[in-house]
């Protein structure tokens, strides 16, 4: 793994997955999601409304986080509150935020994907994922704006399907996050 503190000049956007996988600790990814965050510690992290959205779309999920919505908007609005999170908006159509890469775009399961694509390579940020699919969308051309976690899942696998408890999580994440005081300041990490 590259140094992390130098691999990003303005900050890292996490995908959903990586998000999803740091709130369950018997998720496949969340080894590779808890060292990624243990490396950036002070670094800023961005959400944006398609991050969130899918992370509380999968901890609420019955199938998968098996958390309820509020469970679900408890743990964002937790993440949120952490010093170094940020939030970048939407301001671009689709069209626009993936034409850079559009040519290689291969499906309709990769249109959220190269969403979250072209808004990092627009904001200068470096993606998160455990999807070794965003490798082939952003080609050699925009491969700096990508950083695929451990060995990952093959492309498109989605998520692992996890039922976890937060009461479960939350001490763990807790304990992972205050080894990094600068990560994590105030109340903050209370939440977690």
């Amino acid at each position: 793994m590259p140094n992390l503190k130098t691999f990003s000049k303005r900050g890292w956007l996490p995908d959903v997955n990586v998000l999803f996988a740091l709130s369950a600790s018997q998720h496949i990814g969340f080894r590779a999601a808890t060292g990624w965050l243990k490396g950036v510690a002070g670094s800023r992290f961005f959400l944006c409304p398609i991050t969130e959205a899918g992370l509380v779309r999968l901890v609420a999920s019955p199938q998968v986080g098996g958390q309820s919505l509020g469970g679900g908007v408890e743990f964002l609005r937790a993440v949120r509150a952490l010093d170094n999170c940020g939030h970048i908006p939407i301001m671009d159509s689709w069209l626009d935020l993936i034409e850079p890469f559009a040519s290689r775009l291969q499906g309709h399961s990769q249109v959220t994907d190269a969403l979250l694509l072209g808004l990092a390579i627009r904001n200068d940020l470096v993606l998160v994922t455990l999807d070794r699919g965003f490798e082939t969308m952003a080609g050699e051309q925009f491969k700096a704006n990508v950083l695929t976690l451990g060995h990952g899942p093959p492309a498109r696998t989605g998520p692992a399907p996890v039922k976890h408890s937060f009461a479960q999580a939350r001490p763990r994440t807790r304990k992972l996050l205050s080894c990094s005081p600068r990560l994590i300041r105030g109340k903050g990490m209370t939440r977690l």
